[in-house]
């Protein structure tokens, strides 16, 4: 367990949002001036002059209002230089919202344009839509349209009573009819839980799933007691201030810091603690039979230092499943945020490759266990 979340905190350490974050951080704690930020960050006086304005709209919230909308303004702003557009355009996305039976809200992030060929997005646990903000613009030049999904209990998307895979799925079916998606497959791609999530839809509705990209996700998690997420358990949920509820997280802060939001009664985690431990809990087991349950051609993203997927295996994966290329790259359990490049070239390729998966002789098994060092 604690290499596992040694991991979560290497990798959140890195990237761009985590550098939106200490600079938008540091506009809010030290005031809006673009000089000093450009002097603190090295940035040029432009980019300065967007963290300022930005900080600046976050100090006006009012606590009273609905302010995640507001917030993620500000950082589309900031991530993508400009306002947050009405209408999809390439690499940048339009938040959109979806009420299921149960009144419960589904929040997504439709990165366009429009007339793209839709690809959706499924995070892991403590994710959300956005992590797939820079593989989307990456894909954006391929005429791919992302729409990534804030999962149930994640993000902007409402809590839900249960965790479990059916209701994850009913979730996924709920957002491809709303879309008007459902009427041919389409490539899914989902990173630990939502890899999972992702090749249980293949198997339960190959109709709706023309590909798969697995991205370390397992086919097999040891059943452990308590379960791994269970170090959220003394975790607020709330606190009045961003800073408190920061300084509440502890060693955790860089794992849970991108995904604070606004909320009514001051700052909140991006889950609640308690149900990601019941999502945890329940992903727990063997997904064999759904993994070996699709025949659509898939990628395997496998991180080679993953304390969540072993690099046996991913192999074994692999190798049981007819279609399936494994892509090995030099990276722990989030090779798509620690080598985004490698891993977007990866995507790609894959992609370009006809629907059917077929090589040329018409032999599925010429795409199995491709193992790409990407070093």
């Amino acid at each position: 367990m604690q290499l596992f979340f040694a991991d979560q905190r290497k990798v959140w350490k890195v990237g761009r949002d985590a550098r939106v974050d200490r600079q938008l951080d540091e506009a809010l704690t030290h005031g809006a001036d673009r000089l000093h930020l450009a002097l603190v960050f090295g940035i040029e006086e432009k980019t300065a002059i967007r963290y300022a304005n930005s900080a600046r709209q976050l100090l006006d919230l009012d606590p009273e209002d609905n302010g995640r909308e507001v917030l993620w303004h500000v950082r589309v702003s900031v991530l993508y230089g400009e306002a947050m557009p009405t209408e999809p355009a390439p690499g940048q996305p339009v938040r959109a919202h979806l009420t299921t039976p149960d009144g419960r809200c589904l929040s997504y992030l439709d990165f366009g344009p429009a007339e793209g060929r839709p690809l959706l997005g499924l995070h892991g646990h403590l994710g959300e839509g956005a992590d797939f903000a820079d593989l989307a613009r990456d894909l954006s030049p391929d005429g791919w349209r992302v729409v990534a999904l804030d999962q149930r209990g994640h993000g902007d998307s409402d809590r839900a009573k249960q965790y479990d895979r059916n209701g994850y799925l009913d979730d996924l079916s709920l957002l491809l009819t709303h879309l008007d998606l459902d009427h041919q497959p389409l490539p899914v791609l989902g990173h630990s839980l939502g890899a999972i999530n992702a090749y249980y839809l293949a198997a339960a509705r190959p109709d709706a799933v023309s590909a798969l990209i697995n991205i370390d996700g397992p086919a097999h998690l040891p059943i452990v007691n308590p379960a791994p997420l269970s170090v959220l358990l003394d975790l607020p949920y709330s606190a009045p201030t961003r800073q408190e509820l920061l300084a509440a997280c502890g060693s955790l802060t860089p794992l849970l810091e991108n995904g604070l939001r606004p909320h009514h009664d001051g700052w909140r985690l991006g889950s609640h603690p308690t149900d990601m431990i019941d999502s945890d809990t329940r992903l727990l087991g063997d997904h064999w039979h759904q993994w070996l349950g699709s025949h659509c051609p898939a990628l395997l993203l496998h991180g080679t230092g993953s304390t969540v997927l072993s690099t046996a295996q991913a192999r074994e994966m692999a190798s049981r499943r007819p279609g399936t290329t494994l892509v090995e790259l030099n990276a722990d359990h989030w090779p798509h945020l620690r080598r985004p490049k490698e891993s977007a070239a990866a995507i790609r390729r894959f992609l370009s490759v006809p629907p059917t998966g077929l090589g040329p002789g018409g032999d599925r098994s010429q795409r199995r266990g491709d193992h790409g060092s990407g070093a």
